[in-house]
């Protein structure tokens, strides 16, 4: 005796579907990061800072300007990549900290995304140099304190 094709299937389980959890609302659209770069020169940094900075402002910022303050001026060989993806760059070159400060500030009045500074080296040399003649070329943590040899104070077998 053969079952009919009803009595050989049974009713399967119904899967209910998961809760899907409440959306987060963002406290603030602006989540700043700082990134940085480590390589030798010809390692790609300038080009992978270029290729982040396009990828948050395709696809977290519609398109919003990408603002550079290059010392080294090698963001120029990069505008094409920019262009291509129909994303701003406003490139600045004035290698000082004073410019720098002004070039932040006209990124954030204008609407930019994200904000590079490549290379801070030469920024940071400018800051210490500056530091260094209002305070005697010395470093807040060494001035007065004497220069000795290591183990100066240790006592000597005789």
């Amino acid at each position: 005796m053969t079952a009919s094709p009803a009595e050989t299937l049974k009713p399967q389980s119904q899967i209910k579907p998961q809760p899907q959890p409440a959306a987060v609302k963002s406290v603030s659209p602006v989540v700043p990061i700082k990134v940085g770069f480590f390589g030798g020169q010809g390692a790609g940094k300038t080009t992978s800072a270029a290729m982040l900075a396009l990828a948050l402002a395709k696809e977290l910022h519609r398109s919003a300007p990408v603002w550079v303050t290059d010392t080294e001026r090698g963001w120029q060989f990069l505008r094409p990549m920019v262009a291509a993806e129909g994303v701003k760059l406003e490139q600045r070159t004035v290698p000082t900290f004073k410019a720098m400060l002004a070039d932040i500030r006209e990124a954030e009045r204008t609407g930019a995304c994200v904000y590079a500074v490549d290379s801070l080296t030469i920024i940071w040399n400018e800051l210490m140099q500056s530091f260094k003649a209002k305070n005697g070329g010395a470093s807040r943590s060494t001035r007065g304190v004497a220069s000795r040899p290591c183990g100066a104070n240790t006592p000597r077998a005789s």
